[in-house]
């Protein structure tokens, strides 16, 4: 039988692949994303966001079950009227949340402590809410 010459295997090429987490030499982690509104997320900022869709309300759910912080980023209507779609800014601010209130009509209220800044690289639509890919930014 003749030998064939080696050729690089998956496992040879996966050593030149970039590792899960990082991008450009930074770590990058995902978080639940929510929008901020029209409010721009500055570090050291604290505010309220009463949040609306069901995706922000579970996403928000799971942020405080898990102790996690959120992905917060202002956010623009296209077009004009209030049922138009919503883009986010690609950069916003990672937050914890600091208190969470369930109000009478059963809509939630939270209150959120800004702690960096970060550029959303990606954003994960699956269900039961939108996750942020991001790097963090230098102050």
């Amino acid at each position: 039988m003749a030998k064939h010459p080696q050729t690089k295997t998956s496992r040879d090429n996966s050593r030149n692949k970039k590792k899960p987490g990082q991008s450009r030499g930074r770590v990058v982690e995902s978080f639940p994303l929510v929008g901020s509104g029209d409010i721009v997320p500055i570090p050291g900022l604290v505010f309220p966001i009463t949040p609306t869709e069901s995706g922000e309300i579970e996403a928000i759910r799971f942020a405080i079950q898990e102790g996690s912080p959120i992905i917060v980023a202002a956010t623009k209507r296209i077009g004009a009227g209030s049922r138009k779609p919503r883009k986010l800014c690609t950069v916003g601010g990672l937050a914890n949340v600091i208190h969470s209130i369930r109000l009478p009509n059963g809509d939630m209220r939270i209150k959120v402590h800004v702690q960096g800044r970060v550029r959303i690289d990606e954003t994960l639509k699956r269900p039961p809410f939108a996750r942020a890919v991001v790097t963090f930014l230098q102050e």
